[in-house]
């Protein structure tokens, strides 16, 4: 039983890779910007591994080079007032692990 599922498992991930669509796979670095073509698992392999033997995704994702989109954060003009004058009581209650602050700021 154990071997069926492992093998249901294995055959469903790889038909869900082999419909992915253009580039997805491996993202946004100097691998997807070196390697134009994306035609076959070949060059999609050869993207991924400079992706990550020059280690440039991270930098890419936190400055918005190499084709990659910078990041944003999510914040809200109430979640900034509400941190800045609760900032002591949140404070106690992140370090003990919930609270009545925590579980506001997270409805905001």
């Amino acid at each position: 039983m154990k071997k069926i599922l492992v093998s249901v498992v294995a055959v469903l991930a790889l038909s869900t890779a082999g419909m992915a669509g253009v580039n997805n796979q491996t993202g946004c670095g100097l691998g997807a910007l070196i390697i134009k073509d994306d035609s076959s698992a070949v060059m999609l392999a050869l993207q991924a591994t400079t992706n990550g033997t020059s280690a440039n995704q991270t930098f890419g994702i936190t400055s918005g080079t190499l084709g990659c989109q910078k990041t944003k954060f999510v914040m809200n003009e109430m979640a900034e007032k509400f941190i800045a004058s609760n900032m002591d009581i949140l404070a106690k209650e992140i370090a003990v692990g919930h609270g009545e602050s925590i579980n506001t700021l997270a409805e905001i």
